[in-house]
């Protein structure tokens, strides 16, 4: 008994040594942090004035940084954001565009990478001040990882088991950053030319024809219940149909995806799987801004 007492005070006196060494995180870490780097101030000089990321983001395999022997080991898209893994032998390299609507959401954007690391202390300090409004680099002079803010875009930089110099690749993709007037941003946004949706054997009568920028051949598209309906997103006119991927939202247990024969890259189908009112969400993003529009069909179901 006065053995496991014994170990029990020794345990409490080890969590309370390792509280007072800062082995815990701080419950002001994050504000403390924001502080030291004066965040609120730079953030506030940060405005459209002078025009906002909107073309076609770079690619960083352009690179001279990446030019001997690294490869684009996957890559991944979605609203907002375009993620990167490229590799050279063991060593690795992270890249990730954050693409935001306006400065607003970028600012929320670079404030959840700089919570994100659970350690007592956030591990970031100011990096140099001529990377975008805010560049952040690891604690110590470390640059295994660097993140920066410019307008409306957030980068984010790992380097893992190399010493690939990623200042110098956060720099060149600086330097590649296009700025335009900030309605150019709005028109880029991929308005689809029309989407339709209709039964599989419902025909031209049953289905619904939607003009994004102008009307709709009816409210809702009328469906049954395991009945495949099929949806198809015209992209933007003059452009190819690989500069986009569609992302869908649907009402969980309403809908189920269908695998046919047939579908285009722009093209979904599924099948709904009890009646009452719902709706398919789908969204088109611009592989090149990372721009999306977001749109939705009604469909009534019935038994």
């Amino acid at each position: 008994m006065k053995k496991e007492l014994l170990f029990l005070l020794g345990m409490a006196s080890g969590g309370l040594a390792l509280s007072a060494q800062g082995g815990f995180p701080s419950p002001h870490r994050l504000e403390d942090f924001l502080k030291e780097i004066d965040f609120e101030a730079r953030a506030k000089q940060i405005s459209t004035e002078g025009g906002m990321i909107g073309t076609k983001l770079p690619d960083p395999m352009e690179s001279p940084q990446l030019a001997n022997g690294w490869r684009l080991f996957h890559e991944s898209i979605s609203p907002g954001e375009r993620q990167f893994s490229i590799k050279k032998d063991r060593e690795h390299l992270t890249l990730i565009y954050y693409f935001c609507d306006d400065i607003a959401a970028a600012k929320s954007q670079i404030l959840d990478q700089i919570k994100g690391p659970t350690t007592a202390r956030v591990p970031y300090q100011l990096g140099p001040l001529d990377l975008g409004a805010l560049s952040l680099t690891e604690r110590n002079n470390s640059i295994n990882t660097v993140i920066f803010w410019k307008r409306n875009l957030v980068v984010y930089l790992d380097r893992y088991e190399s010493k690939i110099d990623t200042l110098a690749l956060a720099r060149w993709i600086h330097d590649h950053l296009t700025l335009v007037p900030p309605e150019e941003v709005t028109r880029q946004v991929p308005t689809p030319q029309k989407v339709t949706a209709e039964q599989e054997k419902g025909g031209p009568a049953a289905g619904l024809v939607i003009y994004p920028n102008g009307t709709a051949s009816a409210n809702s598209l009328a469906a049954r219940v395991g009945e495949t309906i099929v949806i198809r997103v015209t992209p933007p006119n003059g452009t190819p149909e690989g500069r986009y991927d569609l992302k869908q939202e649907w009402a969980t247990g309403v809908f189920q995806p269908v695998s046919w024969d047939g579908l285009g890259r722009l093209d979904r189908a599924i099948k709904a799987t009890k009646p009452g009112s719902a709706v398919f969400q789908y969204i088109l993003v611009d592989r090149q801004t990372l721009l999306s529009f977001r749109g939705e069909i009604k469909i009534e179901i019935q038994p």
